[in-house]
């Protein structure tokens, strides 16, 4: 372990100590926080992903120290069936490796859908015949539902079928992690979902993303525009989301029966809409210029109000948002502040961590 940080006591977590993971994705925005986390928990990390695009946060810092790295093509099934499936190294995979742009996705529908859907199907696939691994775990989104505008919230058991490229190729891959569940040995190896969106925190340089865009132009004196200021969604902490997935796979690795998804959302009383979240930052911040721009996508395949509902995420696996929503917009911001003057991106990552 790299990292020498005392941790606060959390016995569940325990399990990863020495535990050989698989990270697709690990050199992405919530990639990064996840193998940094893992490393913390004294996991023995290998990543597997792209290069690092530049100025991305895995390329500001000494991050690729902690994990041995493959750079696979998620779409090269060959070569990604030969890496994983004949490694004896893994005991547990989390795929993360995704096109998690939406308005990349309408650009080149066919593109994301070779990723994010058959992409992932090779990965679990992959995993399913790696005699050593306990099981995986794949990020999808909170978008794979069929948009409803419900003001109870998506659960698990809703239908799939996401209208847009993105959301589509999101929930055409939960439908291929269905038909790779009955193809194991008994229904016995866990492919388990993991939806939450809308995910927040420090380094997350994506194109068309809210706090992202704020922060550019926080940082560049520009008007920060915004669009769909009235919709609401589940914002969350990447901490928070990233505790989930480590829960499912804690499940996994003890050999506890888990169900097949989960939803990571905030709770009921925490919604806030885009511009609530905007203005909040703006705050947290102290300075900044907001605009509003209207009709960039089209809105009849969005849900205007989108949210989870986590119960079976608290139930199950005893999982909690530790922050709130404007908790989790001030943290974010004061990341980015504090990486401006203070510390690097990866020492201000170890000290979230640590303090959560």
């Amino acid at each position: 372990m790299l990292y020498d940080f005392e941790m606060r006591e959390n016995r569940t977590l325990d399990v990863y100590k020495g535990k050989k993971i698989l990270v697709t994705g690990h050199t992405g925005f919530k990639g990064t926080w996840l193998t940094t986390w893992l490393n913390v928990l004294g996991a023995e990390v290998t990543g597997c992903s792209l290069p690092a695009l530049s100025g991305s946060l895995n390329t500001l810092d000494s991050f690729n120290e902690c994990v041995s790295e493959k750079f696979l093509d998620i779409r090269d099934k060959k070569g990604i069936v030969e890496f994983i499936s004949n490694s004896d190294e893994f005991d547990l995979v989390f795929h993360l490796a995704a096109q998690p742009i939406v308005l990349d996705a309408y650009l080149d529908p066919l593109e994301t859908f070779e990723i994010n859907s058959l992409g992932a199907a090779n990965v679990v696939y992959a995993a399913m015949n790696n005699p050593s691994c306990a099981g995986i775990v794949v990020a999808t989104t909170d978008k794979v539902y069929r948009p409803s505008n419900a003001s109870r919230g998506h659960s698990e058991g809703d239908p799939l079928g996401g209208l847009d490229p993105y959301s589509a190729s999101k929930s055409a891959a939960e439908m291929l992690l269905a038909g790779l569940r009955i193809t194991s040995e008994n229904n016995e190896f866990p492919i388990v979902s993991v939806r939450a969106g809308n995910v927040i925190g420090g380094g997350d340089n994506g194109k068309h993303r809210l706090i992202p865009d704020i922060v550019r132009g926080i940082l560049n004196s520009e008007e920060i525009v915004i669009r769909n200021p009235n919709y609401v969604r589940p914002w969350m902490h990447v901490l928070d989301v990233l505790n989930g997935y480590l829960l499912v796979g804690a499940k996994i690795l003890t050999n506890n029966e888990v169900s097949n998804a989960f939803n990571f959302g905030p709770n009921p009383g925490e919604l806030l809409t885009v511009l609530e979240v905007a203005e909040q930052a703006l705050e947290s911040w102290g300075s900044g210029e907001l605009g509003i721009l209207q009709g960039i996508m089209p809105k009849k395949v969005e849900d205007a109000y989108l949210v989870l509902n986590s119960n079976l995420a608290k139930e199950e696996l005893g999982w909690l948002p530790k922050f709130d929503t404007r908790q989790a917009v001030d943290s974010t911001i004061q990341w980015w502040k504090s990486t401006s003057d203070l510390f690097s991106p990866l020492e201000a990552i170890l000290m979230d961590i640590h303090k959560y």
